[in-house]
């Protein structure tokens, strides 16, 4: 089935993706520890938010105050994303905190995806 795109539908894809690639590090990712991110935990930073997105419905331990959304419901549920934060995206699954970065990145927030070794 073909889906037709407006002009206007195009220009805003065309814009957010060209924002976000142009936002991207010299490295090409906005990889974050996860030693670093229990750091942040431990030390009590209110400035970031750890967001759960295993789509497997078992949390990352040691999170036990990261909001749960699982990445097949990310989109549908950004208005439960706090803003003017650090956006640490976790999960069992480093393939799917990648992708729960990129959404949250398209839509402007400061987010990165915690690196726990598990693909």
């Amino acid at each position: 089935q073909q889906v037709t795109v407006t002009q206007q539908e195009r220009e805003v894809v065309v814009t957010t993706a060209g924002s976000f690639l142009t936002a991207l590090p010299s490295m090409r990712m906005f990889i974050m520890p996860v030693a670093d991110l229990q750091q942040f935990v431990t030390a009590g930073r209110t400035d970031v938010a750890v967001v759960d997105v295993s789509l497997s419905g078992a949390p990352v331990s040691g999170f036990s105050n990261a909001i749960i959304i699982p990445l097949n419901q990310l989109t549908n549920s950004i208005s439960k994303i706090p803003t003017g934060k650090t956006i640490a995206v976790v999960s069992d699954n480093d393939m799917e905190s990648a992708e729960g970065m990129t959404i949250l990145r398209m839509q402007g927030f400061n987010a990165w995806a915690v690196k726990t070794g598990v693909c």
